[in-house]
Parts: structure tokens; sequence; C-alpha cells
């Protein structure tokens, strides 16, 4: 980041009438380091911010501005690979307030963005009252109204970015709480996600990460050198989004320091597979395991398989919000009126990794006979809602939600089938996409009847493509703020989906295996498709016999040891890296 004019001194800055910010950002990362910087806190009139390079999340998407006092004006301009935002104030305000708001301009962000608060630190009540200090990039007094309510009550305090800092005023009268220590190698979710990252292609090219003196490249396969930025300075979104045509990335020749490992940390984030890395890398077990494994062309799904697990472990282990474990609690929201299936989903669901969610089971025109179940089958439904047969659909979801205590709601199919770590995945998603309505896209689809999964071509993480109506997840809070569950029998997800819409909000894909639709031949559907139509499909990449693990996100030793030594063929026979393009491979475009 660079301030193109920056505040004048205080001094100077007096005599000023219109104190005037310039800011030219390359990505949400620069951002978030102004607004931990001593001059977000100096007063302005006027905020510019250029963002170069800049992309649409999606087709025709553009940001606005958020909550802010005292706007006289605002104004932006969105041209290609460029934005530019600028807000004239009434009066002078601290300038991390204008460019926090200014943030949803450029990119997502939900009314409380979570990657732009700090961590918190405690004030014991009746603490000296000179020592108070209020909320927001660094420390510093609170105001005289404020600071009478000390001796009443604990306060919250926000330290920079997760540090406490050091001044004179902050001495050992402060009673501070101890935060757990923070990942020695921590990347930014935001920034570092899966978001640009596409399939394996053709005309994808394999890259190799290495040091040069003080600069960390990444070179293609073709000569091309794709990354070539300070060693010590974090990867950004731009530098991320170069990486859209590499299938898979060589780690082999970076060394096993810290700086490094972080480097290597934001690259496996991004989802391609990164390999081949020293065993000695100062990274947690569950990420070593994968980014040191060997490697060689992989069909989709053991392709995707892969990814999925490395952007699982670098988020569950290397991020803030997994090592704090500031996860949200989640309900999982089954509906039914099919009892011969109840035994089987709810064995899903009591498979399911992710530690923070309860089940809420709606019997739709039935008594529930669990007397033959284990006892962990039992043990894990929360709550069992009943309602009459007569009842719609949206009006069973209207019951189940009202049972729920989950800040997350996520809808659960009966006849669908999840992996253990799908709740764990599409909240990960949520956390870092700042999406309203998270869930799958529809990459993986069994005909039962056939004993067949048909693989399709849609893995990549996208903003705006509809999710399956099996695998969405939205706060309760903003389900309660469209207006719940329409009392309706089909349709249901669609219109959830255009009242996101009308209201703004966000809808997000996130990618990998884990979630399979299935489509059964003797079960009245609600979507009425045939099996035909996903076999002539654009995006069908390959059908293979049975349910093979990796569908369900599933990856053991065994799995990974077999995936690094052999070279796998696709069930057509082909090797994977000459497959002929189909109608849609011919670009990267989000879908």
């Amino acid at each position: 980041m660079r301030i193109v004019e920056g505040i004048r001194w205080r001094w100077r800055k007096l005599r000023d009438p219109d104190p005037t910010l310039k800011l030219h950002i390359r990505g949400p990362e620069d951002i978030v380091e102004f607004l931990n910087d001593p001059r977000a806190r100096l007063r302005v009139k006027v905020v510019e911010i250029t963002a170069t390079p800049w992309y649409r999340i999606r087709l025709g998407w553009t940001g606005r501005l958020g909550p802010l006092y005292n706007v006289k004006s605002s104004s932006v301009e969105f041209a290609k690979g460029r934005a530019f935002g600028r807000v004239e104030l009434d009066r002078r305000t601290e300038a991390i307030h204008v460019v926090r708001a200014m943030y949803s301009i450029f990119y997502p962000a939900r009314a409380v963005a979570t990657g732009l608060i700090s961590p918190r630190i405690g004030l014991r009540a009746g603490a000296p009252t000179d020592l108070a200090w209020s909320l927001g990039g660094g420390l510093r007094p609170v105001a005289n109204d404020t600071v009478r309510e000390v001796d009443q009550m604990d306060f919250d305090l926000i330290a920079g970015n997760g540090e406490v800092r050091s001044t004179d005023r902050l001495t050992q009268e402060l009673t501070l709480v101890e935060r757990a220590a923070g990942p020695a190698i921590e990347i930014n979710p935001q920034v570092h996600c899966p978001l640009s990252r596409r399939h394996p292609h053709p005309k994808t090219v394999s890259g190799k990460a290495l040091v040069r003196g003080d600069r960390f490249l990444v070179e293609a396969s073709d000569g091309r050198t794709l990354i070539d930025e300070p060693l010590a300075g974090s990867l950004g979104q731009a530098n991320l989004r170069k990486l859209r045509a590499v299938s898979n990335i060589d780690a082999s020749a970076l060394p096993t320091d810290s700086v490094c490992a972080t480097r290597l940390a934001e690259l496996a984030a991004h989802g391609q597979p990164v390999h081949s890395a020293a065993a000695d890398m100062p990274l947690h077990a569950d990420l070593n395991r994968l980014v040191t494994a060997g490697w060689s062309p992989l069909p989709l799904l053991d392709h995707m398989n892969r990814a999925m697990a490395q952007v699982r472990a670098v988020m569950t282990h290397h991020t803030r919000f997994g090592v704090d474990q500031r996860w949200p609690t989640v309900t999982a929201l089954l509906v039914t009126r099919r009892p011969e299936l109840l035994a089987g989903i709810v064995q899903q669901l009591a498979a399911q990794t992710y530690p923070h969610m309860e089940v809420v089971l709606v019997c739709h025109g039935f008594e529930p006979d669990m007397s033959q179940w284990a006892a962990e089958l039992r043990d894990c439904i929360g709550s069992i809602v009943r309602v009459e047969q007569h009842l719609t659909f949206g009006d069973a979801l209207a019951a189940g939600t009202d049972a729920a205590s989950g800040q997350l709601i996520t809808k659960i199919d009966d006849d669908d089938l999840y992996g253990p770590d799908h709740v764990a995945d599409v909240v990960t998603a949520w956390m870092y996409s700042a999406a309203q309505l998270v869930g799958r896209k529809m990459a993986l689809v069994r005909d039962v009847g056939r004993d067949e999964l048909l693989v399709r071509r849609l893995f990549h993480e996208s903003y705006g493509p509809k999710v399956t109506g099996g695998s969405l997840m939205i706060s309760k809070a903003d389900l309660i703020a469209i207006g719940g569950w329409r009392p309706i029998a089909r349709g249901i997800e669609g219109g959830l989906r255009t009242r996101l819409d009308d209201a703004g909000a966000l809808h997000y894909a996130c990618s990998g295996p884990g979630y399979v639709y299935q489509r059964y031949p003797d079960i009245n559907h609600t979507w009425p498709v045939e099996m035909d139509w996903f076999q002539e499909d654009r995006f069908h990449e390959a059908t293979v016999p049975g349910l093979p693990p990796a569908a369900l996100g599933i990856l053991d030793d065994a799995m990974l040891e077999h995936y690094a030594t052999s070279i796998h063929a696709d069930p057509a026979g082909r090797r994977v890296d000459a497959v002929t393009p189909t109608a849609n491979d011919g670009t990267f475009d989000e879908l």
C-alpha cells in the first residue's frame, strides 16, 4: 500500500479547511493494513480511494458505502481493472471510520466485517479512569461521558493489529485478559481464500515456488513469472489472481523458515494443491501432511478433494478465528416426511466434524420411531418438532427455525449425502466470503438407480451462482430480516434467493467434494428434471461407478499416498492432462 497524498502534519492540517486523504490500494489487505496505521486516527474531511487492479466479484456487481455519519457527498466510478470512490464529509472525522465504511464499495463486507475487528482486551471494572481506552484500530483515551462508566462495567478494548501497543499510559494497574497465542504462521482468510482458483484444465500450467535473493517467486512451467514480490511481504489478492491458470505448485525449492512457510500457507489457502515441500516446514501437522506429499496428475474429483483438504487445514490451523475457536453456532435443520430415510441422514449428521452444531429434526406428518437407534444417533438430535401433514414444506421449515438456537441455519435434505466435513467447510466459506447466503454448487450428482456418480465442472468458488437447496447456510438474523421461509410447498430456496437479491445480499458457492446431490428413480423430487439432463449438460466431466470416498471429501493417508505416486486416468481412459476441452472449458469465467 502507498499513500499517494497523505494527511498533512497536524500543525499544518489545522489550517487546512478540507484535509484530504488519498489512498491507492491493490486489494482488501491494504485497507486492513491502513486501519491499523496510526495515521488512520487523524481527522479528515475528504477521502479518496483508488483500487487498481480491481475486479468485480461477479458480473455487474458494484459495492456501496457502509454506515457513516456526516456524509456531505459521495461518488464512485467503476471501470475494467479499476475502481474509485470519494467521500466528502460535513465535519472532520477520523479517517479510520471513513475508510472502514468505504471498504464495502470495493469488496464484499457484512454490516460488521469480522476481518476488520481486532482481538479484544478486557479491562476490569474499577480500573483508574485515566487508563481507560476506547475501541478502534489503536488505543486512545475514551470520551469523558464513557469514563464515568468504568467503575460500573467491564470494557472490551481493541488493540491495533492484535497486539497491545506499549505506551506510558498502560501500566500494571490494568487487568488484561490473556488471549491464546495466535498461530506462528497466520494468513488473512479474506485475502487468502479459493475465490479466484480454477479447475485443472489442458490450458493450465504447473507452478514452482522459489526464493531468489529477497524476492518470492512463482514461475510457471511455460516460462512465465507469475509472482515476483518481496519475500517479507504478504501475497495480496492481485498476486493470487495471477495463479488462476495454475493447476499445482511445487514447493520443493522453498527454505523452511517461518517467512517461507507463511508464503506457502497463503498459496495453500488459495486452493491449488501445493506439494513436495520440505518435511520440517513449521506448519501444523494436518497441513504438513498435504504439502509435503508428492504429486501426480489427477482426475478432477481427486484433484479437488486434495485441494479442499489443503484449504481446510489452513483455515482451521493458520487463521486467527480458527485457532481462537471463534466459530459460530450452527443449527442443521432437517425436515422430512420420509421416516425410512431418517436413520441414514441422522447418521451423516452425527459424523460431522464441526463441533458447534445442533440438529433440529422436523417430522412432517409422522411420529419418529428411534427405539432401534444407537445412543449416539439419538443424542445427536437436539430438538424434535412435529408438524401436521397438511402443512406446507415452508411451514415445516419455519417451525424448525423457531426451535433453532444456532447463529447460522443450514438446510439439510434427507435424500442427499454429506461428507463429515461438509458443515465445517460451508461455515468456513461463510466466514471468509462475507456473503449472506453460502452453500455448494451441484458439482456431484448421484444416480441412485444406476449407482453412478456424475462429476461436473462446477467445483470452483464464486459469488452469484445458485447454491443447492440441500446445502444452503444463512444466519438466523438475516433469515428473519427477509421474512423467513414462505408457506409454500415448492420453490422455497428460489424464493429465498430472490428476496435476498432484492435486499442486496450476496450469494457464495464454496468448493470441494463433501456434498452429493442424489436422484432416486422412485421419488417425486421437488426439482422435476431427469438424469439424462445432467448427462447431456455442458458441465458434465465424467461418470464414475459407485460412490468413491473422494466424493464425500474423505482423504486418508492411504489415498494421499496413492494420489502422490500414481499416474491416474479418468473413467474414459484419458490422462487428465490430455483431456480435450469441452464447450465450457475455453475460459475461466465466473458461473
